[in-house]
Parts: structure tokens; C-alpha cells; sequence
């Protein structure tokens, strides 16, 4: 949970701690939701600017998952139809390509990754590069919303 508890919040705040880390041999890992991610994604030019060593993992669940639920919640309490909780959250048509939105930065990136037998492989290698380069790389994995 973020301190801030604001839109986009992930992103930012990731970059603080990536640009504390700058030189020292430490990397951030941002594990980041999607939908946040998008209401700030010209942060991936700053740390591609600063070069900053961060390590950004996005969950690509297609949805701004937290808005869904809470609609869904309330349709329950209220015992109302549910079967269009995601009508205006969701991200899934077009479903966005986040490594293709990070190599328009200049950063390198892997995914979309849909199989879970790669997220490892993946994950591995990218941290290779943000620690020998110390430069910004993204790991786009796709996932299901919870429930679905």
C-alpha cells in the first residue's frame, strides 16, 4: 500500500527510491498494477533519462482491479446485477503492451509474458542487466484479474 494512497503513486515513488539508489550496486523492484501505472507512464522516460536502476515488473491483469471489486462489492450489498462491474475499467480492448511502451523509452524490456514457466527466466535476466548496467528495464507479465 502506498503512503500517498494516490493515482499513479507506484510509479513515482519507485523512481525516488531508484534515483537513492543510483551507484550504490542496489536496484529497485517496483511491482506494479497496470491500471496505476497508466495514470503516470512518462515516468519510465525518467528513469530512463537518469538511467536509474529500477526494475519494474507490472501485473498486466487488463482491468483497474481495485475499482471492479469495489463496484462489485457494492452491487452484492445492494443485490444488484455485478455482470457489468468492469464496464470503464477495463483495460483489456485493446489489452496495452507494456514492453512495447518501455522500448518506446529506450528500455529494455521482456513480455508481454503470459506463460508462467517464464516469468522466472525473465525475471532473472532482467535484473542481470539493471545491476550491470544500472539502467531501467521493465517485465510485463499478464495475469487474470482475482475471481475470473
Amino acid at each position: 500500500m502506498s503512503g500517498g494512497a494516490g493515482l499513479g503513486y507506484g510509479i513515482g515513488a519507485s523512481l525516488g527510491v531508484a534515483l537513492a539508489y543510483k551507484n550504490t550496486g542496489r536496484l529497485c523492484i517496483n511491482l506494479q498494477d497496470d491500471g496505476d501505472f497508466l495514470f503516470a507512464p512518462s515516468a519510465l522516460w525518467t528513469a530512463a533519462h537518469y538511467q536509474l536502476p529500477l526494475l519494474v515488473i507490472i501485473n498486466n491483469n487488463g482491468t483497474y482491479y481495485n475499482a471492479d471489486r469495489h463496484q462489485w462489492r457494492v452491487g452484492k450489498a445492494r443485490d444488484r446485477d455485478t455482470g457489468k462491474v468492469n464496464v470503464g475499467t477495463s483495460l483489456a480492448s485493446p489489452r496495452v503492451d507494456y514492453s512495447m511502451l518501455a522500448r518506446s523509452f529506450g528500455i529494455y524490456a521482456e513480455g508481454p509474458i503470459a506463460e508462467p514457466e517464464k516469468i522466472r527466466q525473465s525475471i532473472r535476466k532482467v535484473i542481470e542487466i539493471v545491476q550491470q548496467e544500472g539502467c531501467p528495464a521493465v517485465v510485463d507479465v499478464v495475469t487474470a484479474p482475482c475471481g475470473k
